[in-house]
């Protein structure tokens, strides 16, 4: 009796050795790492996330404008990524959407439209990343500088004309 099991238990250790599992694709890997990703978010913003799920990863040949890896739009459950982005960054560009999409359902939505608030939000993404990439243990080459940040996101410490006249605008309807 021992010797059958015996048997049958090492005929069965080396189909599991000889038999590689197939590798999981890059959707299902994609959407792991947002699982990861989101949870780390949650903890990391101090945002409340009961009510949220991890959001869905897509890939897009057409995101990249040469400076999007990644992108989330208000009131979607999916954050894209631009197809080529891969290792760290992916977990990076998952990180700073996942932050943006966790703010939409914790805050009032900046539609794009505001510049005040989506700099304010795009700061509190790219602070709460660079707090991500020490997490990791990424290499500090994954940091983008202050100034960096500014010229991407266009969120400038002297307010350009058009912010100044929708920081008048805010102020009049204030009033």
């Amino acid at each position: 009796m021992r010797l059958k099991f015996l048997i049958a238990f090492m005929a069965t250790l080396l189909l599991a050795i000889v038999v590689p599992e197939e590798p999981a694709s890059r959707f299902t890997q994609d959407q792991r790492i947002a699982a990861i990703v989101f949870s780390d978010a949650c903890k990391i913003s101090n945002y409340v996330c009961d009510s949220l799920t991890p959001p869905m990863v897509r890939r897009s040949a057409s995101l990249g404008d040469g400076r999007a890896r990644g992108a989330y739009w208000n009131g979607s459950t999916v954050i894209w990524l631009d197809e080529p982005v891969r290792g760290t960054q992916v977990w990076l560009t998952l990180f700073h959407e996942t932050v943006h999409y966790i703010q939409y359902y914790n805050t009032v939505s900046t539609d794009g439209h505001d510049l005040l608030l989506r700099c304010i939000k795009e700061r509190e993404a790219w602070t709460l990343t660079e707090q991500y990439i020490d997490v990791l243990h990424a290499p500090q080459t994954y940091r983008r500088s202050l100034e960096e940040w500014r010229r991407l996101y266009g969120c400038h410490d002297r307010r350009a004309p058009a912010d100044k006249r929708l920081m008048h605008d805010a102020n009049r309807r204030s009033k």
